[in-house]
């Protein structure tokens, strides 16, 4: 109760028509957050819970019995319950909803409270939510990030390149409109972030100046003057597999000859940490197998922590 006046006091009310209804966007988002910190907490562990509201966003720490580890994915998580006896106490009263509830209602009531945002939920020895409260997109700058990778844009096709337009980018990135400034801080953002992929080997690169870079003749000129080949190969493939897209296809617009080198070197350490899935996680080797972005890749590529 106290949790929700806090909320009440710093965080603006939203209300949503749903058919006839009047919805408390607020107080079915954050309910669920305050809900889920009291019946998933680790009882065993004294850290304490800590709950934030930053200019931009929520962000929550919850002690945590860990499962596994990383970033869930809103569309595929199997939801389990940590402290079925309080659950059920919760139930009773008519507190909680049906397990995993409250991860989807949260997804599904954060787009319309704050411009199509999607919360972020880390599993580890500390439960991490981030609930962004304004949400940048990329917009028109994907025309330009793919010409800064060196793709094809005709080759990358309108409904990737429609769906790159509406990734949600970190907030830190929302303020540049100067696109000189946007592509330098995201590259080094990239690069940054990319050290902390076992697998990928994102390769760190000589620093330069603003000024220097400002200097490039074309977008491509830029990210080859910013970023090794090797990552922009890497960012390129993330970004071709926005939609799932095959292995013939994705050499393709990556211009690779070798199949092997292209798994090897590109491909397969970007499975390995769960950057790319396939969509055919049960056939590997089914003849329509596909290749798409994960949950945690979308989140990379925006510049959130993952």
């Amino acid at each position: 109760m106290q949790l929700m006046d806090f909320v009440k006091k710093h965080l603006d009310d939203k209300f949503y028509l749903e058919g006839d209804v009047r919805k408390d966007l607020r107080n079915l988002i954050f309910r669920e957050i305050v809900g889920n910190i009291i019946v998933h907490r680790e009882y065993t562990n004294n850290y304490s819970t800590e709950f934030i509201i930053y200019k931009d966003r929520v962000e929550t720490s919850n002690p945590n019995k860990v499962l596994f580890r990383g970033t869930l994915s809103l569309e595929t998580f199997s939801p389990y319950a940590k402290n079925p006896n309080i659950r059920r106490f919760f139930n009773e009263f008519r507190w909680t909803d049906e397990i995993g509830s409250g991860v989807r209602n949260v997804n599904k009531y954060l787009k319309i409270y704050a411009n199509g945002a999607k919360p972020i939920f880390i599993e580890d020895d500390n439960f991490k939510t981030i609930i962004p409260l304004s949400q940048e997109i990329m917009g028109n700058r994907a025309e330009m990030l793919i010409e800064f990778l060196g793709l094809d844009l005709e080759k990358f096709g309108k409904d990737r390149l429609n769906r790159l337009k509406e990734m949600a980018i970190s907030n830190e990135f929302s303020k540049m409109d100067d696109p000189d400034e946007f592509f330098f801080q995201k590259g080094t953002s990239w690069v940054e972030k990319g050290g902390m992929l076992q697998n990928s080997r994102i390769q760190r690169t000589n620093k330069i100046a603003f000024d220097d870079f400002q200097k490039g003749a074309s977008w491509t000129e830029k990210g080859g003057m910013l970023l090794p080949k090797r990552n922009l190969n890497l960012l390129g493939l993330m970004i071709s597999a926005i939609l799932p897209t095959s292995l013939e296809q994705l050499m393709e617009m990556m211009q690779f000859g070798s199949r092997d080198k292209f798994m090897d070197m590109y491909l397969n350490p970007l499975r390995k940490d769960e950057i790319i899935e396939q969509t055919i996680k049960e056939k590997p080797k089914d003849p329509n197998q596909k290749y798409v972005l994960t949950e945690k890749g979308i989140f990379f590529l925006g510049g959130f922590d993952v």
